[in-house]
Parts: structure tokens; sequence; C-alpha cells
């Protein structure tokens, strides 16, 4: 049984409408839980980055400055590289898009899950 082109767009679709949200609740819940840890562990970097600067072990932030400057640029550059080749590989499909879409917004409820009704986003008087 051969499948067609239709089935394979329409099975791209459903992994987009159903996927998106599903890894971005997941990783939203998965932050929200894990928050206190991440920030315990990037609060330990900078007091170890700080105590070696004080001691002099550390004689200059620029090295270090530009070690992070050029891991970040070289992140955007093959973010921005597979991104285009995916766009380029969709031929048109709207399953890429809607699976950011979905994502996004599944991200927003897996950080806001089990909060109730009231979002502590929002000021009220």
């Amino acid at each position: 049984m051969a499948t067609t082109i239709a089935d394979d767009t329409a099975m791209r679709f459903l992994i987009a409408l159903l996927g998106g949200p599903m890894v971005g609740w997941a990783l939203g819940y998965f932050i929200r839980k894990s928050i206190k840890v991440i920030a315990f562990i990037v609060g330990m970097f900078f007091f170890i980055i700080g105590v070696l600067y004080y001691s002099k072990t550390i004689s200059s932030l620029s090295v270090l400055q530009k070690g992070v400057e050029n891991t970040i640029e070289t992140a955007v550059n093959r973010t921005v590289d597979i991104s285009n080749q995916a766009l380029a590989d969709s031929g048109g499909d709207l399953s890429i898009p809607l699976f950011v879409v979905g994502f996004i917004v599944g991200l927003g409820l897996g950080l806001n899950n089990g909060r109730g009704r009231r979002s502590r986003l929002v000021i009220e008087d």
C-alpha cells in the first residue's frame, strides 16, 4: 500500500496540530517544577565566577565575555540556518508555523498549570 502526498500532508498537519501543544505543555510544566533548581545552578555559577575573580584567579572578565559572545553568536547562526532550511524544505506547508504557535500556547499553559482560573500575571485593584 503506497502512501500518497495527501496522506503525508495530513499526517504532518496532525502532528503539528497535536504535537506542538503537547511538547510545549510538557516543557512548560518541567520548567515550572524545576525553576528552583535552575535558579540555584545559575546562582552558583555566578557565585563561583565572583569568588574566582575576587581571588585573582580570573584576572579579567573580558575573556569570559568574549567566550559567551562567541557561543551566543554561534547558537543564533545555527538556529537561523536550521529554521531557514526547515522553511525551504516545507514548500509552503503550514505545519511548521502551526507547530510553533501550538508550542507557544502549550508552553504558556504548562507554565500556568495548576494555578486555577485566576492568573497571577493580571494585576487587579
